[in-house]
């Protein structure tokens, strides 16, 4: 009889399992166990952008096809490209190029969006804005939180200014904003941590009276959300040609100036601070020389530099000069100390902090034998709040005061107009590298201006308005591209 092998239960088992296991490798009735493509994607908006150099642009992004809509901001590029915050604002490198801004999507790194970004320099040229109202000189400008322009006061063609105008950038044209309770001229304006401007002090010329009348003390308070002034604190002293310099707890310091209407007084010595928190003017101590036509630039410890300006505001026969003293203020005693002084004294110059902490004073007019056939500054110093002392820094390429200084945001510097010879203004500006401390022409202004205001606008252009031509205030405004 024929022996029959019996399989055990487990081997067949096995071998039932191997053939399963064959059949699924070769597609036989199994189902496949490679994932699925990724249905995640992702846009990002706006996809390019042309801004300025070291200026500002939006971005959003939107995740579809996962439950994760999350993602993340880089600069392809990396830090020379920008940087861009988590939430979608990014901002631009000092040097022109094309740079990547990317959204990732959390779910699936594989998966971004990127937008083009061409960062361009500036053209270097003037463009007329839309006409003007009128002329403004002696006049003040704010830029607000909207990025308009606030100009107030000032003497026009026939008058001295009550209305108030606002300059918007994004339609090129003026509206009407509100009116001053007291038209005047040569005061000064500050901006509020609430977006509120003040203007405090100056002058109406036209208004009966002599040369010894008092110059204003009032102020005034403008409201953006109203477009509507009201009556702000009282100074302690009258003052017109007065600076004003906000401290770093947000107060406001206010040096010198003249206190009478007429021509022939000294310059102020004393000073005043204005506080957010109570509403107020204060009396401070005084400064150890009167002076107007001066500079106040916070330093970042938080003292303030003052240098140069004019003993007084005499025309006729009596002496002049102008200062090469300087001194500083400091918040937490309340004193101010006399510090280096400038090689040539100046007023009506302009003095800017740099980024190294240092402050650079640029032009000005001077009663120094100047050795030439002007009496206007070409040499620039620094100053040195480690040392207290001035270094001579260059030279400009036209002597000039009475002008503005607006820096740029490649970290160049903008100077514009002034008198060229006193009685005489420019339309000629240059640029000037505090890193290399030397200065080339820029192109020229369509007219001459002299005590213009000029603004750096939110898209880091330079808004000029008006002042004069030495002549008449001028209904002229025009932007630096």
């Amino acid at each position: 009889m024929q022996k029959v092998w019996k399989v055990p239960t487990w081997a067949a088992a096995l071998v039932t399992l191997l053939c399963l296991c064959v059949l699924s490798a070769c597609g036989g009735g199994g189902s496949s166990t490679t994932p699925p493509p990724s249905p995640v994607s992702i846009t990002i908006s706006p996809a390019t952008a042309n801004i300025l150099v070291a200026t500002g642009a939006n971005f959003s992004a939107t995740v579809s096809g996962h439950s994760n809509t999350a993602f993340t901001y880089s600069v392809r590029e990396g830090t020379a490209g920008g940087n861009v915050l988590p939430t979608g604002e990014y901002l631009a490198p000092t040097t022109p190029g094309t740079y990547h801004v990317r959204a990732t999507s959390a779910a699936d790194s594989s998966k971004y969006a990127e937008a083009v970004v061409t960062v361009r320099d500036y053209a270097k040229r003037f463009d007329l804005t839309s006409n003007p109202p009128d002329g403004f000189d002696y006049h003040t400008t704010n830029l607000l939180a909207d990025g308009s322009v606030l100009i107030v006061g000032g003497r026009g063609l026939n008058n001295i200014h009550q209305l108030a105008y606002r300059y918007v950038p994004a339609e090129n044209k003026y509206a009407t904003d509100g009116s001053l309770t007291t038209a005047r001229m040569a005061h000064a304006s500050f901006s509020l941590p609430d977006g509120r401007v003040i203007i405090a002090g100056g002058y109406n010329p036209l208004l009966p009276g002599d040369d010894f009348d008092p110059v204003f003390t009032s102020s005034e308070l403008y409201d953006p959300a109203t477009k509507t002034f009201s009556a702000g604190p009282d100074m302690n002293f009258p003052r017109r040609h007065h600076v004003t310099t906000q401290l770093k707890d947000s107060r406001v310091l206010v040096t010198g100036g003249i206190q009478l209407r007429g021509s022939g007084f000294g310059a102020s010595t004393n000073t005043e601070i204005y506080d957010p928190a109570t509403g107020k003017f204060t009396a401070a101590n005084t400064m150890n020389e009167g002076r107007w036509l001066h500079t106040a630039t916070l330093l970042p410890d938080g003292r303030v530099l003052i240098v140069g300006g004019r003993n007084n505001n005499c025309t006729g026969n009596c002496p002049v000069y102008s200062l090469s003293s300087a001194e500083i203020y400091d918040p937490a005693t309340g004193n101010f100390t006399t510090t280096g002084s400038l090689h040539i004294s100046r007023f009506n110059h302009t003095a800017t902090l740099l980024t190294n902490g240092k402050v650079l004073v640029l032009g000005g007019q001077s009663t120094d034998d100047l050795g030439g056939q002007t009496d206007q500054v070409a040499t620039a110093e620094i100053y040195d709040p480690a040392t207290g002392q001035f270094t001579l820094a260059g030279n400009l390429v036209l002597a000039r005061s009475g002008h503005t200084v607006t820096l740029l945001n490649n970290g160049k510097l903008l100077l514009a107009g002034g008198w060229k010879i006193s009685g005489v203004a420019t339309q000629n500006t240059e640029i000037f590298d505090p890193g290399t401390g030397t200065s080339q022409e820029g192109p020229q202004m369509t007219e001459a201006h002299v005590r213009h205001t000029a603004v750096r606008l939110p898209g880091g252009e330079v808004l000029v308005v008006s002042g004069s031509n030495g002549y008449q205030p001028i209904p002229v405004a025009e932007i630096f591209r």
